[in-house]
């Protein structure tokens, strides 16, 4: 049996891509744009703000703004 080590960030990710690609979220979010009258195009776009958001707070609290990592 193999033993394989991951951190929370991989998890996050590992997580995320089978959650969001199911297709009980599918109907999730479709039924959401329904009752919000919304495009899934726009509740994408809402939901990309709020990520951002918080990204952005994040960073300003850590006074990580406006620097690059390349």
């Amino acid at each position: 049996m193999v033993s394989l080590i991951i951190n929370d960030f991989e998890k996050a990710i590992i997580s995320g891509y089978y959650i969001f690609s199911t297709n009980e979220f599918k109907i999730l979010k479709t039924e959401a744009c329904r009752e919000a009258n919304i495009t899934i195009e726009k509740l994408d776009h809402i939901l990309y703000q709020a990520v951002r958001g918080s990204i952005e707070r994040f960073m300003s609290a850590f006074q990580l703004a406006g620097r690059r990592y390349d």
